[in-house]
Order: C-alpha cells, then structure tokens, then sequence
C-alpha cells in the first residue's frame, strides 16, 4: 500500500519548477506588508480573546509595528504561531426570522487580530506565489481577486441566451450549498 499522500507528492513533482516570486515563500514578512495587511482590515471586525481589535493596531501603527514585525519574524523562523494565537472564542450571531429558531443563528469564531494578520498576510503571499506560478485551477474562480465568479455567471448567462434564441434546450444544475460560508 502507498504511503499517505504519495499521489498528491507525485502529481507536484510533476510539476515545472515555480520560477516567479519564489521570494513570497522564502522570506520573512516585511513590516510594509503587515501594515498594509492591517490597513486592509476591517475596523469593525470583533477582536478575539485578547480585546484588541483592529481600530487599536491602526491607531498605534507607529508603536506596533515594530513588535508586530519581530513577533511575525519569530514565527516565520520557527515555523509556528504560539498556541495563544489560535485560540478563540465563539458567538452567535443572529442573522434573520425568528429568534426562537436555532437554525436562524450562526457561529462565527472571534479571532485575535494578531493571528488573523498573519494568518491574512501568509494567504495573500500564498496567492500571489499560485498566481504568479499558473498553479491556480483555472476553473476555481470563487476568492479569486480579479475575475471571481463572474466568469463563470457570464458563461451561464450567454449558454441561457444561446438556447433561448436558437430554441434549443438546454439543462443546467444549479447546486446551492445553503449558507455553507456563513454569509
């Protein structure tokens, strides 16, 4: 029997070597890119456990920085955020009918803005390197910056246009996965 994982191993060995941006996974944050992280951020988001939301890391930019940057340069050496990062408190959030009604009401875990800032800041270096390097699935289009689902919704919009005027029929699979994001 193959070892776990041995077909994913051999499909990226395939692979043509990543030549462009290669620096995206091999060096450490720079305190540009964690500010520009927080300047991206939601203001409004709730902080996590620790009580500090992202209104106070913009405030004290100037003071915080630094320490967000050894605290970030710690991590990237070693590999690991301390254990205190990942831990978080959830709480419902009431979305629409009745009150009364559990399946009216979503869990959403709250976060400490320190680790949803690395965390963010690794993603969007990550997707940068998948972009750069063509290994995005080029039918995965849903988080995407620049074309998202709408290439997907023109497509099935001018397929529906097509039918209608040639009176051809057509069948298409709609497959809805009810609030499968929370959103």
């Amino acid at each position: 029997m193959a070892p776990v994982g041995a077909k994913f191993r051999a499909a990226l060995a395939r692979l043509p070597a990543a030549t462009e941006a290669t620096e995206l996974l091999t060096d450490a944050p720079t305190p540009d890119e964690i500010e520009d992280q927080l300047q991206r951020a939601n203001g409004a988001s709730s902080p996590g456990l620790d009580g500090v939301g992202y209104d106070t890391y913009k405030l004290f930019n100037t003071q915080l920085l630094p320490v967000l940057h050894a605290a970030f340069q710690c991590c990237w050496r070693h590999q690991r955020v301390p254990q205190s990062w990942k831990q978080g408190t959830v709480r419902l959030i009431y979305k629409k009918g009745s009150r009364e009604d559990p399946a009216n009401w979503r869990p959403i875990c709250l976060q400490q803005v320190i680790y949803k800032t690395y965390a963010g800041l690794l993603a969007r270096r990550f997707t940068r390197w998948l972009d750069a390097n063509g290994r995005h699935a080029e039918d995965q289009k849903g988080f995407r910056a620049v074309n998202g689902c709408g290439e997907h919704n023109f497509l099935a919009s001018t397929l529906i246009d097509h039918a209608r005027r040639s009176r051809k029929e057509l069948h298409m699979v709609w497959y809805d996965l009810k609030n499968a994001f929370g959103s």
